[in-house]
């Protein structure tokens, strides 16, 4: 893994360190769990609405996974070439999955959940003499609001498409649940935790194949599947463009924030109010990003309208608390990059006018200041002064340098902190053209914290370059040991030509797959790296 380091060179120890992890496939994209009976699970050649959905949602650049501990169809894979991780089984009814739905989002952690649930519920209740379409809609309606829940016990922010069942035999009986379904789950759905109902039943045309969308009375077939599909698509596709985004999503604030409310729908606008009331088009008409500052709390609700009246969204709020900056900047660091150059490195942000003005620096033992020059970040000024003596100790006095809060807080006066320019040792790699090789035996200094993780040379496994390679060979510490209890092995490197510059470790773990390192340079920058294969 890359360590982008600033454009500045300076002397710094490379840290390397082994800490047993166990490692894990983290996917960035979203993750969908489909939730259901026979209609998502498929049978034997079935595409299902899975393989059509799946499509239309990289084929629109969605980055998402599909997820959950089933796989395939009832009779194994399908023979289609898509995602084929779900949550739906053979038969099942809503109070069914309602015992296992915890776990099995614990173990896929679903961003999004689409459910289309009841069909089984209702065409086995149907047939129970003195059974009402009312009383199993009622009661399978409850017990969708209790999968529901369970799914927001393991990650509150999911988001839950809900279906209305497609066609069935049983029409009658479908038509009630479906209604149920909708009045339960609208009074589910919040601002902050939707519950957004699709309507699936209107989707299909209920006529058996070669004529209509289905292969019997309760299956969809392939034209079926991609009319689900298309529908469960449009659904997901107008929730995250109609409903606005508020950037950052709220939270606490040193000093200021600025704040940005964004849609993606066309001819459309977006009204907020900042104490969480829905808004109206009686309120605040957003604009532009807006500032907040100072000593402030409010809670903002954003919702967009499109232009024809046709749609509104759902309300996105976000709490923001911002309290004032009154803390003084502090030198965090003081590096000699070479006999002429010193970097200075501060605790937060500085003005340029106060960084770059020579007069607020001072420099002993006979060394002057001739030159400062902000530096990207805002936080580090490089000085260039007379020349400097190695292995002499120098004392920098900064006075006058302010942040950039509204306070204007300035540094303490005489701020003080001591550098030395270090000769080169031996054990030093010398970086040349902005390309620094090393060999893991030609260590500078060694750091074994522990008896149970050490560092030791070794020429056992053929390929290395160099004399030999740096080993852990009897790692008896625990899974997830941390940084303070791993051992290190440290190197000097002197850079000298300015740039950006990425630092690569080769690494072999003889498991394969459960070891890293931690690399850093001067503790900052840190990164684990995994093995290679």
């Amino acid at each position: 893994m890359p360590c982008q380091q600033k454009n500045y060179s300076f002397l710094f120890k490379l840290i390397a360190a082994i800490i047993c992890l166990q490692f894990g496939s983290y996917a960035q994209s979203t993750r969908i769990m489909p939730i259901g009976n026979s209609i998502t699970e498929g049978d034997g050649g079935d595409a299902t609405y899975r393989y059509f959905l799946w499509h239309l949602l990289i084929d629109n650049g969605y980055d998402v996974d599909l997820v959950g501990t089933n796989y395939g169809a009832k009779d194994g894979p399908s023979p289609y070439d898509f995602d084929q991780d779900h949550q739906g089984e053979w038969g099942i009814q809503a109070g069914q999955v309602l015992p296992e739905i915890g776990d099995q989002a614990r173990a896929t952690l679903p961003d999004m959940v689409l459910i289309h649930l009841g069909t089984n519920d209702i065409g086995h209740d149907n047939d129970i003499p003195g059974e009402t379409a009312e009383t199993c809609a009622h009661r399978t309606s409850l017990e969708l609001m209790d999968i529901i829940d369970t799914l927001r016990s393991v990650n509150p922010d999911v988001v839950v498409f809900l279906a209305q069942i497609i066609p069935a035999y049983f029409d009658d009986w479908v038509r009630v649940l479906n209604d149920s379904i909708a009045f339960y789950g609208n009074a589910q759905s919040t601002a902050r935790l939707p519950v957004i109902i699709v309507d699936q039943y209107n989707a299909l045309d209920y006529v058996v194949a070669p004529d209509g969308d289905y292969k019997d009375g309760l299956h969809p077939n392939q034209n079926g599947e991609e009319k689900m599909a298309t529908t469960w698509f449009a659904a997901i596709e107008n929730f995250y463009t109609i409903n606005p985004r508020i950037i950052p999503m709220g939270g606490a604030f040193v000093d200021s924030v600025t704040v940005t409310c964004a849609t993606s729908a066309s001819n459309a606008s977006l009204y907020y109010t900042l104490d969480g009331s829905t808004p109206t088009t009686d309120d605040f008409l957003y604009s532009a990003p807006f500032y907040l500052e100072g000593d402030t709390t409010l809670e903002l609700a954003v919702r967009t309208f499109l232009d024809d009246g046709s749609d509104t969204s759902l309300t996105a709020t976000a709490s923001f608390v911002v309290t004032p900056d009154l803390t003084p900047p502090e030198i965090l660091s003081v590096f000699a990059l070479n006999d002429h150059e010193v970097l200075v490195e501060f605790s937060e942000e500085i003005t340029r006018t106060s960084g770059e003005d020579i007069s607020n620096y001072e420099i002993d033992n006979f060394a002057s200041v001739n030159g400062a020059v902000m530096q990207d970040d805002s936080q580090s000024v490089i000085l260039t002064t007379s020349p400097l003596m190695t292995d002499v100790s120098y004392t920098l006095t900064a006075n006058d340098i302010g942040d950039r809060s509204i306070a204007g807080n300035a540094i303490t006066p005489d701020s003080r902190a001591t550098f030395i320019l270090e000769s080169a040792t031996v054990g030093t790699f010398i970086e040349e053209n902005g390309v620094c090789v090393m060999e893991a035996e030609h260590y500078t200094e060694l750091n074994q914290r522990t008896d149970e993780v050490v560092w030791v040379e070794s020429t056992l496994v053929s390929g290395h370059e160099g004399d030999g390679y740096m080993v852990v060979p009897n790692n008896t510490a625990p899974d997830n040991s941390s940084w303070d209890n791993a051992c290190e092995v440290a190197y000097d490197v002197q850079i000298s030509t300015p740039g950006i510059y990425y630092i690569a470790v080769r690494m072999l773990a003889l498991s394969g797959y459960d070891n890293s390192a931690r690399v850093g340079a001067r503790y900052r920058n840190v990164l684990y790296g995994k093995p290679d294969d």
